[in-house]
């Protein structure tokens, strides 16, 4: 590669007097060494697969690849338009993408893949024949799957870069980045790094919602990419007006100042987290949560789940923050507190459209609500501050037991509730839905959705009634946490219905329960502006 690293020296001593024959030269001579370096990085990388090629692969970006890609872009000047610098940084662009996408194409046709793998082929638009493509061993499918991960990561950012490269004023599209990088996702949800790229998009757009989501998933995985970045983005949304901020969301439709009252509660909460201490001055939190209740009529299905997903998300990075300990953390039991407040609203919401046999809205509600669910049961299994807050959300075991029973009533088990598990998580038929894809490789969820029972035929009831196989959900989710036995919901085994301690079905408290009901009425958190200093 000695030929190559002199090519490089050339090209950054090159300056704007070069003239467009000597930069022509050059681009040929890095084109050749880039096709040639490819090629033979790629023939011993195939010798050991499994063995040496990580390596391999990575010394062929560090050494090869990378400093060439920064060399032409370093010729860009930010804020100039890219002329032909920019035509030149497309030339290498596009070498560098015909490689991995043949390096992926080749690693299917050689080693296999997996059943996350094999979806890829058609969106990708590889020319390979599926049913001659061969399962990988699942002994050797990490090494697979990590391999082409990290190509379509690169792919993305080299589409990523390509969109950089217009006409002033132009608009720039990263279509093709953003399927690269989702495919990324779907092959390994508990790397960050595609999350992360996905949340660049979004913020040199101007959609700080979205870009807010994705840098929350990309710390909240197995591997996670860093943190830096949801604080700088929790600080333009602080920093920014609420009404500007809510036309970035959803285009500004019914709902979204509402929406984007939340999000800048949220992110005041966070940066009131990590920046506790390191600096002077105070700002104002509201925490908002009450809003919802106006307009949730109006916020479309895939917005809600977002709102619950940053609650979740925001809660796990807090606790973390927190310690192992519960210590009352301001920011920590704020967002907690929020969060169950948002969690009942919803849960009003679906009572309501229960009562009025409003299937539509029902409909668009319930993947919201089986994110609450899935998440709840699981924090509460696993929390150490729940013995200690518990009894502040009596409220919100009232309604989940309401909701549940009249699910229960509706609907009946559609699989049995004394023997039901749950079943092996994030399975490929479910992830059709949102709410699956969006929490796959989440830790607060430990790695997916886990409220499909077994004994319950997913694939058909989703056929027949998509509302009937939520309903079983959010079923088998309250029965996980009436198992656990650490709050007053509890389930009958002998009759098969949900029960709650001290609770009619009228929705009165028990007579003997009335001094505790009053201890719990002295206990209410309320949810109030604050002043916190960051």
């Amino acid at each position: 590669m000695e030929d190559f690293a002199a090519v490089w020296s050339s090209l950054l001593s090159q300056d704007d007097s070069a003239t467009e024959e000597q930069a022509a030269a050059t681009d040929k001579r890095v084109v050749s060494l880039l096709t040639a370096a490819g090629a033979a990085y790629s023939s011993k990388i195939f010798e050991d697969f499994y063995g040496s090629s990580a390596e391999l692969e990575a010394k062929l970006w560090s050494d090869v690849f990378g400093p060439a890609l920064t060399a032409y872009r370093g010729r860009l000047k930010s804020g100039q338009p890219a002329g032909a610098d920019g035509d030149r940084l497309i030339k290498v662009l596009k070498v560098l993408s015909r490689f991995y996408r043949e390096y992926i194409k080749r690693t299917i046709e050689l080693e296999g893949a997996t059943d996350f793998i094999r979806p890829l082929i058609p969106v990708l638009k590889m020319d390979l024949a599926e049913d001659s493509i061969k399962n990988a061993p699942s002994a050797v499918a990490d090494r697979l799957t990590d391999s082409i991960k990290r190509s379509l990561c690169k792919l993305g950012d080299f589409a990523r870069y390509k969109a950089t490269v217009t006409e002033e004023g132009a608009p720039k599209d990263y279509s093709y980045a953003r399927i690269y990088y989702r495919c990324a996702i779907s092959i390994s949800p508990g790397e960050g790094t595609a999350y992360n790229q996905m949340g660049s998009i979004e913020a040199s757009a101007g959609n700080l919602f979205d870009a807010m989501m994705w840098f929350l998933r990309s710390q909240c995985v197995e591997k996670p990419f860093g943190y830096d970045n949801v604080s700088k983005i929790a600080k333009r949304v602080f920093k920014s007006d609420v009404s500007a901020l809510a036309k970035t969301i959803a285009g500004g439709k019914d709902g979204s100042k509402e929406v984007a009252k939340i999000l800048h509660a949220y992110s005041g909460f966070y940066l009131y987290q990590i920046e506790f201490g390191r600096k002077k001055g105070s700002v104002q939190v509201d925490s908002k949560a009450a809003v919802l209740a106006k307009v949730i009529d109006t916020i479309e299905g895939t917005t809600l789940i977002d709102i619950a997903l940053m609650g979740v998300l925001l809660t796990f990075l807090t606790d973390r923050f927190s310690g192992s300990e519960f210590r009352g953390d301001p920011a920590s039991s704020e967002v907690l507190g929020v969060t169950v407040a948002i969690f009942g609203i919803v849960m009003d919401a679906a009572m309501r459209y229960w009562n009025a046999q409003d299937t539509d809205s029902l409909s668009r509600i319930l993947p919201c609500l089986r994110v609450y669910f899935d998440w709840f049961s699981k924090y509460v299994a696993h929390d150490v501050a729940w013995e200690q807050v518990g009894s502040h959300y009596r409220s919100l075991l009232e309604k989940m037991y309401l909701l549940v029973d009249g699910l229960r009533k509706r609907f009946g088990f559609k699989f049995d509730a004394l023997t039901a598990v749950k079943m092996l998580s994030g399975k490929r038929a479910l992830l059709a839905l949102e709410e699956e894809k969006k929490c796959l490789g989440l830790l607060p969820f430990e790695g997916a959705l886990n409220d499909t029972p077994s004994g319950l035929d997913a694939k058909q009831l989703m056929e027949q009634s998509l509302i009937c196989f939520q309903g079983q959900c959010l079923l088998f989710s309250a029965l996980e946490l009436a198992r656990l036995g650490w709050t007053d919901l509890e389930f009958d085994e002998s009759s098969n219905i949900f029960k709650l301690k001290g609770f009619h079905l009228s929705g009165q408290p028990q007579k003997e329960d009335e001094e505790d009901e009053e201890d719990e009425e002295e206990e209410e958190i309320v949810f109030k502006p604050r002043t916190i200093a960051i």
